[in-house]
């Protein structure tokens, strides 16, 4: 019964772990995907004002 829980929490926390790396990476991602919309949206912002 116990080693079945140890089991099951070190699944949850793989489980968890890709999660939050793919949530990570999926960041990453768009932090550089807005890099490059950010380098032309002061232009943008300026010529509004």
């Amino acid at each position: 019964m116990a080693r079945h829980k140890d089991i099951s929490i070190v699944m949850i926390v793989a489980v968890a772990g890709v999660l939050a790396y793919a949530v990570f990476g999926v960041f990453i991602l768009n932090r550089e995907a807005q890099g490059a919309l950010f380098s032309e949206t002061p232009q943008m912002l300026t010529t509004n004002l």
